[in-house]
């Protein structure tokens, strides 16, 4: 790979514009996001939403973690809240991390997910660690602005966990008000 980077120095010095342009193209599709404004440089701003479409479909096919990563960085810096929100309902657990981007436009949506992803969590949870992360997932529930949403959760999951005394005890420390 450090050879490649090589490469792609020498195109830039001996003004190989294609050349360069692939390159860069094939390190950005890879993951690798500091190539991203490079590659951006190297074309005209009409050229340029083929290219980023291009680029977003193969990142988006790429399971990688550096891939991904790259992507929703990518979904973000380009404020394509839509396609953030298809990749939070996709990864439910990533809701904590996106919701700030999400919040505005798609405040139901997000709660939505916030709900599903608490529900999953306490269904899963079988000490009182795991249920002061529950906990804490209704804490950011909170943060995001749901405050009718996490008290109907709390309710909902009293209810159904009546014989969990250390979950309805760390419910018990979530303030609602």
């Amino acid at each position: 790979m450090k050879w490649k980077k090589f490469r792609l120095r020498i195109y830039e010095l001996t003004d190989q514009l294609e050349l360069r342009r692939q390159l860069a193209e094939e390190f950005a599709s890879s993951g690798e996001y500091e190539y991203y404004a490079n590659l951006r440089g190297l074309y005209a701003p009409e050229e340029w939403p083929e290219v980023y479409a291009r680029l977003m479909a193969e990142l988006a096919k790429d399971r990688s973690w550096l891939a991904e990563s790259t992507y929703v960085k990518l979904l973000i810096e380009e404020k394509e809240t839509e396609k953030l929100l298809e990749y939070v309902r996709r990864h439910p657990r990533t809701v904590v991390d996106y919701y700030k981007h999400l919040i505005g436009k798609y405040p139901e949506e997000v709660y939505r997910v916030f709900e599903q992803q608490i529900g999953h969590a306490m269904q899963e949870a079988s000490n009182r660690k795991e249920y002061k992360k529950g906990c804490s997932l209704i804490r950011e529930l909170l943060k995001a602005g749901g405050r009718q949403q996490a008290k109907q959760v709390v309710e909902s999951l009293r209810q159904r966990y009546p014989n969990r005394p250390a979950l309805l005890d760390e419910l018990s420390r979530i303030k609602i008000s």
